[in-house]
C-alpha cells in the first residue's frame, strides 16, 4: 500500500472521528479525490512534529525502520482546516532564522557565497 492510500484512509479516519477543525470549530470540507480542490475549509492533516522537526530530516536506513516510523508518526497526526494548517506553518516558518531557512532550501540570496543562479 503506498504513502497516499494510506494518508487517504488517515484523513478518512479522522473525519469520522470529528468533522470540526480543532482550532476554528468550522466544519471541515472531505476531498478524497486527486483533484486539487482550493478552499479554506479543506480537512488537512497536521503532523505533532511540524516541518522542523530534527526528527523529520533523519534518513531511515532499512525499510523496517522507514515503516516501523511510518506508522509511529500516524499516531501523532489530527484533521486542521487549510486556513488554520496554513497559518501555523506560517507562524514556524517566521520564528526560524533566515540562516536555517536557505539551508534547508538551498536557496541562498543574490551576493552569499553559496549563491547558485538558476540556469
Amino acid at each position: 500500500m503506498g504513502t497516499l492510500e494510506r494518508m487517504k484512509r488517515r484523513k478518512e479516519y479522522l473525519y469520522k472521528k470529528n468533522p470540526f477543525c480543532r482550532l476554528c470549530k468550522v466544519r471541515m470540507f472531505l476531498n478524497l479525490t486527486s483533484k486539487n480542490i482550493n478552499r479554506d475549509d479543506l480537512a488537512t492533516i497536521e503532523h505533532e512534529n511540524n516541518k522542523y522537526h530534527p526528527e523529520e530530516r533523519l534518513k531511515l536506513t532499512t525499510k523496517e525502520e522507514s515503516i516501523r516510523a511510518q506508522k509511529f508518526r500516524e499516531g501523532r497526526t489530527e484533521l486542521l482546516c487549510k486556513k488554520c494548517n496554513s497559518s501555523i506553518a506560517d507562524e514556524e516558518t517566521k520564528q526560524r532564522p533566515i540562516k536555517d531557512l536557505w539551508d534547508r532550501s538551498g536557496a541562498y540570496p543574490r551576493g552569499h557565497p553559496r549563491h547558485k543562479p538558476r540556469k
